[in-house]
Formats: C-alpha cells, sequence, structure tokens
C-alpha cells in the first residue's frame, strides 16, 4: 500500500467516448496529483483503450475484460490491482471537480476516525431539475438502521473516497451476488463493521443524466435487487421469512400495509424483538426506524385515505418522536433549493 496515494477505480461499457474522456480527463488533471487511475474495460465494442489513446500519462491503468461480466466484477477487478491508502470511486459518464481528491484526503487527515468520505452531486442535465442535497445521520448505528430498509437517501456513491486499510481490515468489497444496486449493498457492509461516514458540503462531483446509463436503463433491474438487499438483511436478526412476511416487510419499507394492520404491527414487534436479541444495531436506533415507518403508514391510511379500519392503530403509533420527525422531515422538503453549480449539458 503506497501511502498517500489516490487509487482511483472506473467501471467502464460502452461508455460514449466523449463523456469517458472527460471522466478521464477530470481525475488525471486533479490538484491532488498522487494518484493512480484504474480502468477497468468490460468488454467495450469500441475499447477504451483506443478512445484514451492520445493520453499519455503513466497513472493511467487500462485493464480489459474478454467478455463483459458486468460492473460489480469490474469493480472489484479494480479494486484487486489497486495500490493506494485510499479508494476513489468514479462513475465513466461524470465528471470530478479538480479540487475533489485534495479535499477528501485533506478530510481523511484532519478527521483519522473517519474511514467513507463523499460530497454532494450536482446534475450534469438538459433540465432544470434541483441537486440533491444529501444528507447522513451522524451516527453510524442510526445510519445502519435506515440502511436495514433501503437507500432513498444515500451517501453519494460516486464521489465517495474509502480507507484502504478499512475495507481491507473486513474484507469488504462489491458483492457480486448483486448486479445493481451495489452501492447500497456496500454501504451496508460498511455500516456493518462501524464504518465512520462523513459528507463533505460541497459540490464536487457533477453526476451525467442521459438515456444511455445503467441507473436509466435498468430501473426494475434495480428495485429487484434493492428488495432483494433490504429482505436478505433480515438473515443478520436470525429471521427467515415466509413469503407472506416479505411483502409485510418491503410493504412496510415503504410506510404501506400489506393485507391487514395486525399483521404490520405484529412483524414490527417481531423486528424490534429480533434485534434487541441479536443486536444488529442500536436497539434505540432501530425502534425509532422501524416504529416512524409503522407510523408513517398509519397516516397514510387513516389520516390520507380515511381508512377508518387504522383509527386505533394510528392513535396507537402517536409519539412525540414520529410526530417531530415527520415535522423534521416536511421543513426540509420545504426548505431544499438548487444550487447555483446546476450544469446544462
Amino acid at each position: 500500500m503506497s501511502m498517500g496515494k489516490v487509487s482511483c477505480i472506473i467501471a467502464s461499457y460502452n461508455t460514449k467516448s466523449e463523456f469517458l474522456l472527460e471522466a478521464v480527463n477530470s481525475i488525471l488533471q486533479q490538484t491532488y496529483s498522487n494518484i493512480e487511475l484504474i480502468i477497468v474495460d468490460d468488454g467495450s465494442d469500441i475499447s477504451a483503450k483506443s478512445i484514451l489513446a492520445t493520453i499519455s500519462d503513466n497513472r493511467l491503468i487500462i485493464l480489459e475484460n474478454e467478455i463483459n461480466k458486468g460492473v460489480t466484477f469490474s469493480r472489484n477487478k479494480a479494486l484487486e490491482y489497486a495500490s493506494g491508502e485510499f479508494m476513489a470511486v468514479m462513475d465513466a459518464d461524470d465528471v470530478s471537480d479538480l479540487t475533489r481528491f485534495e479535499k477528501e484526503v485533506n478530510y481523511f487527515r484532519n478527521h483519522p476516525e473517519c474511514d467513507l468520505v463523499s460530497s454532494q452531486m450536482a446534475f450534469l442535465v438538459e433540465d432544470d431539475r434541483k441537486n440533491p442535497d444529501l444528507s447522513i445521520p451522524k451516527k453510524t448505528d442510526d445510519f445502519l438502521a435506515r440502511l436495514f430498509w433501503d437507500n432513498s437517501k444515500p451517501f453519494p456513491h460516486g464521489p465517495a473516497m474509502i480507507r484502504m486499510e478499512f475495507l481491507k481490515k473486513y474484507n469488504i468489497k462489491y458483492d457480486e451476488r448483486y448486479k445493481k444496486a451495489l452501492d447500497y449493498r456496500l454501504w451496508v457492509d460498511c455500516a456493518r463493521y462501524h464504518g465512520n461516514f462523513h459528507i463533505i458540503n460541497e459540490y464536487l462531483y457533477y453526476y451525467r443524466v442521459h438515456d444511455g446509463q445503467i441507473s436509466q436503463k435498468s430501473r426494475k433491474s434495480q428495485i429487484f435487487y434493492a428488495d432483494m438487499i433490504c429482505l436478505d438483511q433480515l438473515e443478520y436478526l436470525g429471521i427467515t421469512p415466509t413469503e407472506n412476511e416479505k411483502k409485510i416487510h418491503l410493504y412496510l419499507r415503504d410506510s404501506e400495509c400489506w393485507n391487514n394492520p395486525e399483521e404490520t404491527l405484529q412483524w414490527k414487534n417481531k423486528l424490534i424483538r429480533a434485534n434487541y436479541e441479536q443486536h444488529y444495531c442500536s436497539q434505540l436506533a432501530f425502534k425509532k426506524e422501524v416504529n416512524y415507518r409503522y407510523f408513517k403508514m398509519c397516516v397514510k391510511e387513516y389520516i390520507g385515505r380515511k381508512n377508518t379500519n387504522f383509527r386505533r392503530y394510528f392513535f396507537r403509533a402517536l409519539s412525540i418522536s414520529n410526530i417531530k420527525k415527520s415535522v423534521s422531515a416536511m421543513l426540509i422538503t420545504m426548505l431544499s433549493k438548487s444550487h447555483p453549480k446546476t450544469l446544462k449539458v
């Protein structure tokens, strides 16, 4: 492991030439120069080597898969090759701010307790959509309790940087069972081992939105694997769910009710008991998260849909904690604003 070096990994499959060139140049021109850029060409029709042939930089390393193996396999291939103290993520069609690595490495240097750092992301897009304002809980247990359900408010993957020492200590890599939603599974594994996460509140990464990108082309597949990751975590609670319980669980994740409220209430209580017994994460954090999702379900049904069958469940679920969290969520939504670094392509 080379101290101070950043190993940036890119998996590329049929990425548009102009996008790949822009992504690569945004890394090689970083103000922090102690880097290696490892690109895995995943069996593209036009090779990355030919697209990048005009770039002469010994920090650029191109590996090739003979056939298309998928992004999870390709990222792991790059990760195995990496020799740096830090692993930086990058998507083949996005752009990094030229100060990104400098600021992320400086954060690590000033915060030795931190294992994973990322930044805000601005959109490279043709429309006027707002940039996201991403945040995660300060405590890892609170984040793990949220990840137990979903990755809807994510730790940004594209601009992420991780200490290689942390990854190697716990043998963490991209889980190849999950062909999509690979960042969700990675964050679950890092949080399970009590990784310390932080988001730098600056826009250091530009996420390109276009029809050809993976997340746009395979939305159904993304949902399938996100569901799979959500259900697979039940094993950490010692629960092997029935088919009916799987439906109850996924509906509760979305604060919806499958079949009837009594079944959902019993499932909620079963989860809380199981976490208490298995110590998956902080009981206080876990209980707050599951109770809040259950409360939102009751609000939707009783207040929103006027379903009187939920009347007693709604009033039983009322608590100061749930009300405060609901008000906080509404305020955050109301106060979200577009960032001036929004770019048009």
